[in-house]
C-alpha cells in the first residue's frame, strides 16, 4: 500500500485471477507474499481492512456474477522467523461462469 491506495496489482488484474478461478477448480490467493520470489512481506496491520475492502469490492463490483470468496487473517513467517499479517483469499469452483474486466478467464496451471 502507498498511503491508502492500493499498490500492487489493480482492482481489474485482481478481478480477473478471482474469475479465473471461480470458472475453474478454484484457488487461493494469498496477499502479502511476493509472486516472484515467494517471500513473505505482509500487511501492515492498519491497512489490512483496506486490502480486505479492495478484494471485496473486486468480487463484487467487478464480476459478473459477483464472487463470495472465503477472506482469512493469517501470520505466515517471513524469511527471519517474524510472524506476519497476510490474507488468504479462497475461491471455490462455481456453477457459473464468471465475466470479469478482461473478459471471460479459465485458469490453467499454477
Amino acid at each position: 500500500m502507498a498511503g491508502e491506495k492500493i499498490r500492487g496489482p489493480s482492482q481489474n488484474d485482481i478481478a480477473n485471477e478471482l474469475a479465473a478461478f471461480a470458472n475453474s477448480r478454484g484457488g487461493v490467493i494469498l496477499f502479502g507474499v511476493d509472486d516472484s520470489t515467494r517471500d513473505v512481506v505482509g500487511i501492515p496491520l492498519d491497512k489490512l481492512d483496506a486490502v480486505e475492502a479492495f478484494v471485496r469490492q473486486a468480487s463484487e463490483d467487478s464480476i459478473k456474477p459477483p464472487l463470495v470468496p472465503v477472506i482469512e487473517r493469517l501470520t505466515l513467517p517471513n524469511s527471519s522467523g517474524q510472524e506476519m499479517p497476510v490474507l488468504r483469499v479462497e475461491v471455490p469452483p462455481s456453477l457459473f461462469v464468471h465475466q470479469s474486466p478482461g473478459g471471460y478467464f479459465y485458469r490453467v496451471g499454477a
